[in-house]
């Protein structure tokens, strides 16, 4: 407990935002480590498009975001980390996105294969940066989280690139390459 009269040092104020900020990252890093550790351990499975971000959504319960999930019964074959990779994107979203209030997730069959697509009403990214996200170390917070994503996604053959338009919000296209997609079987 600090005494009243160093409360009020805006010094030490500062001093204790940015330890904090400090104890955050290190904590994300942490995160990292072990969600990245857990890439390809487990086999990948059949696992339903709406099904995983619904559930990856649910995190961001009374945040102001609105999400639409499309269901149209598609499935991909995706490490286990599917969902976390769905979170990453929303995570992003609402962290740099600046004013997203909307995330809308839906799914296409392009030719023979899937196009998942993942976009938001934020403010963006830059053309210079669209590549650049994916790289570790490279964003406003520890850079991990697209980095993660591309290696989740990297496993099952999967590829994700950005392709919004500056200013009309950001949006993350995933194709799904031939075999690795299908049509939920009815139960």
């Amino acid at each position: 407990m600090l005494p009243p009269d160093v409360k009020e040092d805006l010094r030490i104020s500062k001093y204790l935002r940015n330890l904090n900020k400090g104890i955050e990252t290190i904590h994300s890093q942490i995160i990292f480590t072990k969600d990245y550790q857990e890439l390809g351990v487990v086999s990948p499975t059949w696992q339903s498009i709406s099904s995983l971000a619904k559930e990856a959504a649910f995190s961001f319960s009374g945040q102001g975001l609105k999400f639409s999930i499309e269901d149209n019964g598609l499935e991909v074959y995706a490490d286990p980390l599917l969902k976390k990779a769905f979170y990453n994107l929303f995570d992003n979203a609402r962290n740099h996105g600046e004013h997203v209030s909307e995330i809308d997730v839906s799914s296409r069959i392009v030719g023979e294969s899937v196009v998942i697509e993942v976009k938001d009403n934020g403010i963006g990214v830059s053309s210079v940066m669209k590549e650049l996200i994916f790289e570790k170390s490279v964003g406003r917070n520890t850079g991990l989280g697209l980095f993660l994503v591309r290696g989740i996604l990297s496993i099952t053959g999967m590829e994700i690139t950005e392709t919004g338009i500056e200013g009309e919000g950001a949006r993350f296209e995933i194709s799904v390459p031939p075999g690795n997609w299908r049509r939920a079987p009815f139960q």
